[in-house]
């Protein structure tokens, strides 16, 4: 489905695909394109289409999809907002939705970097937060090329355990 364009075949097709993980599927995330501009008409048409029994987030990475008029179509509809930390169209740390999807880009240019362990005690204690508060936390470090993401997601990790 380009630009959330006709979603309906396409998110059929998506779900019928991902049956067999039923209870084991975590939340399906719809990445948007990087210079597209808000389409208020499309995202109503994309979200009134996602199927219900899943969880679903959006990321966004043009900043006028942060407009609050786009943010509250996603609240009722049970569709979480991805936050992000790529440089020039980062996220600030706000909940919508239901759930907290973060995904973390790297700390030196896009894809690339290692977090040093003083970067990441804020995420650690945000997360953690997020979780007090009863929502289900996700976590992501995005593949970058010097495979760091792996480290900095168990140090994240290692931090909010340390919380507990």
């Amino acid at each position: 489905m380009k630009k959330l364009k006709d979603p309906e075949e396409p998110l059929d097709r998506l779900f019928s695909r991902m049956r067999p993980l039923r209870r084991h599927l975590g939340p399906v995330r719809y990445q948007l394109p990087p210079r597209w501009k808000l389409d208020l008409q499309r995202l109503e048409q994309f979200l009134q289409a996602l199927p219900s029994g899943a969880r679903h987030v959006v990321e966004c990475r043009e900043p006028s999809w942060y407009a609050p008029e786009a943010l509250a179509l996603l609240e009722p509809r049970g569709v979480a907002l991805c936050l992000h930390d790529m440089q020039g169209t980062a996220t600030g740390r706000q909940r919508v939705g239901p759930l907290v999807y973060v995904r973390v880009h790297g700390s030196s240019g896009r894809y690339n970097g290692s977090y040093a362990d003083d970067q990441l005690p804020d995420w650690a204690d945000w997360l953690h937060a997020q979780r007090g508060s009863g929502c289900d936390v996700y976590a992501c470090f995005n593949n970058d090329i010097g495979g760091h993401a792996p480290r900095n997601a168990v140090t994240v990790r290692r931090y909010m355990e340390a919380l507990e």
